[in-house]
């Protein structure tokens, strides 16, 4: 007898793996997709394990197997994020599959009768009331569901005699037709490559040489870091990437490109077209369910070549993977924190290359601080270019002179409270008196960020979060900014009656009320998520204005994209480079460099050698602030590090956040308590020295969407020893390495 340890698509127990029995004459293999009971439901599952025996009494059999399985390498790299994420079998193993596959629900799985063998065989009373009964139902509810449902689990051995006997047909009611084909390379092809090469530099065609050397060979490291200081976009060095690109397809080897931001995955498909054809192919969220299921098939039997998209696409189903490049790896974009598993596309991507004996190329002009120190522990090989030509260096020293920090605590000590310096105002001025361009962030949207009454000191709150609304004045609304809930503006407080609201705090669009006011003139645009509709792939009027260069300041937040057109922009300001200072996460600093950072790369595209920026803060000597106009990451990493040791925090450690939510706050609290003390008595008990439980802490907002949230944190070398052997129900979040 065979006995198939399945993982299903239950919806809960998602670390427990099912006993099945494997019925006489069925073939499975392990990464099979199987159709399995599941209580009175019918449910997809995927075999991870086969044995000869098993402790289990009596186990179901396995209904039906499907003509899909998944590889070994990815059945590898689902066990290490099983292992790594602490996530469930089945939502882990989904990310791999057909994207048809992962929305499909248990009643696409219909019965049918074959009506030439009943006047065949023979049949018992019980067989009989099962096949009348089938007859007289409507065929849209001929599903195994139903039938479990209305019988019982009990019909499961007779329904499975009556499927070996051909009397019944399990079908999938959606047509799917699965590509299952292995390649294990492809034809070697000679690519436009000579015109890119000759235009490299030296330098560059050192690092070409470099990593082109790691495809294909069994090197022991193949992960690289090219601190791309010198491309504020990615886009400088180009002529790099597509090189090693080259090298890889014509060894007969696919490559996947990840990036951030949907916008940049288009712009860079349009740049890799030109050289690389239909070999290239988008890969994103956004592509429609139909359309995506359909090119995954391609990708799968090899039509293409180059994978671009987002995080997703770092499971693009390639077997004969030679190269992943990651743009901007340091970039929050990657980490999927809404669902479970909650990976990092970057630690997933590496983790893949290594069972697959890819290279992977990481880069950022910014590096993650965990990824530059294991750099220099050599653990990653760093490239990097020095400043290339005296022209450049006069360029960059131009570009500092040009920059200046304003300490808005002076401004307050004049008696200016208003959002913006005298210096910036000046500076705004001057280049709209040039006719130039002008270009402010601010990454707050809204008018205000607090609104509280004078009289009786009540702040307008979020019925549903524990957090103060957002005014928005274009819209005449107060808003939650983590769930949505909206009021209409009101002037009288809901307390007291009393006509004393103030709002404090600011936003995009106070800046541009403001920027109207004292530039009546000027026009003034904004992007941001409240005025562009960042989720629709068609761009509207007003957004098409913005690209078309028929503005003379934009407002925005870091939805701005990255690749924007700065070219003509002659003064950039930082309206306040303080907002997320505040965060409760080790993260903060690191985040806040980076982001200042992207802000100050638009300032090298700018092609005006007069171009100044006015960076405002009420903090000018934190490490971010400060490293950041420099574009110096070497003077913040210094000091970041120093400080990440201090703190034992990662890359000195691990860290998986735990957390709980529930409407009732008593239970939240209670719950909390108890795990804390639970996994606090395991450690000790089990003697692990490097593993630690930091108190429970309210999360952050404490209130969510009408939930309460208490965390903890585990923290150490191997966090995930803690927790391994623990059941989580409803309401647990587990989270490893987040950046929250």
């Amino acid at each position: 007898m065979l006995f198939a340890d399945v993982g299903v698509n239950s919806g809960f127990n998602k670390r427990d793996l099912y006993t099945y029995h494997v019925p006489d004459g069925m073939l499975v293999k392990i990464g099979a997709l199987v159709v399995v009971p599941f209580g009175k439901r019918v449910v997809l599952g995927i075999v991870f394990s086969l044995n000869r025996d098993t402790d289990i009494n009596c186990p179901r059999n396995i209904i039906d197997v499907l003509d899909f399985h998944l590889r070994d390498k990815e059945i590898s790299l689902v066990k290490w994020m099983i292992d790594h994420y602490m996530s469930g079998w089945y939502e882990t193993a989904v990310l791999m599959l057909s994207p048809i596959l992962k929305s499909m629900q248990s009643s696409v799985f219909t019965v049918l009768l074959d009506e030439e063998k009943l006047l065949k065989l023979e049949f018992t009373k019980s067989e009989l009331l099962i096949i009348n009964y089938l007859r007289e139902l409507n065929p849209k509810k001929q599903t195994w569901e139903k039938i479990l449902s209305d019988f019982g689990e009990e019909v499961v051995p007779m329904l499975k005699n009556l499927l070996l006997r051909g009397v019944l047909i399990s079908e999938n009611s959606r047509k799917i037709n699965l590509v299952d084909n292995h390649i294990e390379q492809l034809p070697k092809q000679n690519v436009k490559h000579l015109s890119i090469t000759n235009k490299l530099t030296k330098s560059q065609q050192e690092i070409v040489k470099e990593v082109s050397l790691a495809i294909g060979t069994k090197r022991r490291s193949k992960n690289f870091l090219f601190e791309d200081v010198f491309s504020p976009l990615g886009m400088d060095n180009i002529g790099i990437y597509f090189s090693i690109i080259a090298n890889c397809l014509n060894k007969g080897s696919a490559v996947i490109i990840l990036l951030p931001e949907i916008n940049q995955v288009i712009r860079m498909a349009e740049k890799c077209r030109e050289y690389y054809r239909d070999e290239v192919v988008l890969y994103h969220g956004n592509i429609p369910q139909r359309k995506k299921f359909e090119l995954w098939n391609d990708i799968r039997s090899g039509k293409h070549k180059v994978v671009i998209g987002t995080r997703i696409a770092v499971f693009a189903p390639i077997t004969n993977l030679g190269l992943i490049i990651i743009f901007d790896e340091h970039d929050g974009a990657y980490k999927q924190q809404e669902l479970s598993p909650r990976y990092n596309a970057r630690d997933v991507a590496i983790k893949r290359g290594a069972i697959y004996g890819s290279v992977v190329l990481m880069s950022s002009r910014t590096p993650d601080v965990r990824v530059y120190h294991a750099a220099l522990e050599n653990k990653v090989k760093l490239l990097k270019l020095e400043r290339k030509t005296r022209l450049q260096n006069n360029l960059f020293k131009l570009q500092q002179s040009n920059t200046e920090i304003v300490d808005m605590r002076d401004e307050l000590r004049k008696g200016q409270s208003g959002l913006f310096s005298g210096k910036l105002i000046s500076g705004l001025s001057d280049a709209l008196n040039k006719k130039l361009k002008a270009l402010l962030f601010l990454n707050r949207r809204g008018n205000a960020t607090l609104s509280q009454c004078r009289k009786c000191d009540y702040v307008i709150s979020c019925r549903n979060c524990d957090v103060p609304m957002y005014v928005h004045s274009s819209s005449e609304k107060f808003l939650c900014h983590q769930c949505g809930y909206n009021l209409d503006l009101f002037r009288n407080c809901p307390n007291c009656r009393a006509e004393k609201i103030s709002h404090y705090g600011s936003g995009t669009e106070l800046a541009v009320t403001e920027i109207n006011r004292i530039f009546p003139k000027a026009k003034v645009f904004r992007w941001d998520s409240d005025s562009i509709d960042l989720k629709n792939k068609k761009i509207n009027k007003y957004q098409q204005e913005i690209l078309d260069g028929n503005y003379d300041v934009l407002v925005g937040t870091q939805a701005i994209p990255k690749d924007f057109d700065v070219s003509s922009v002659g003064f950039f300001g930082v309206i306040l480079a303080d907002v997320g200072f505040n965060t409760p996460s080790f993260q903060t600093t690191e985040r806040s460099f980076q982001l200042l950072s992207q802000v100050m790369a638009y300032t090298q595209f700018a092609k005006l050698l007069s171009s100044r920026t006015i960076v405002q803060t009420f903090d000018p000597t934190n490490n971010a602030v400060v490293a950041a106009v420099k574009a110096d990451y070497h003077m913040f990493f210094r000091k970041e590090i120093d400080y990440r040791a201090l703190s034992s925090n990662p890359p000195f450690t691990r860290i998986i956040r735990i957390m709980f939510s529930h409407r009732d706050y008593e239970t939240c609290h209670l719950k909390i308590q108890k795990m804390a003390k639970y996994l606090d008595d395991y450690i000790k008990e089990t003697n692990i020295q490097d593993v630690y439980v930091v108190a429970p802490s309210r999360g952050y907002p404490f209130r969510l969407r009408n939930k309460y949230r208490y965390q903890i944190f585990v923290k150490g070398s191997n966090p995930q020893r803690v927790i391994h052997h623990v059941h989580f129900s409803t309401g647990w979040l587990i989270d490893v390495d987040p950046i929250e």
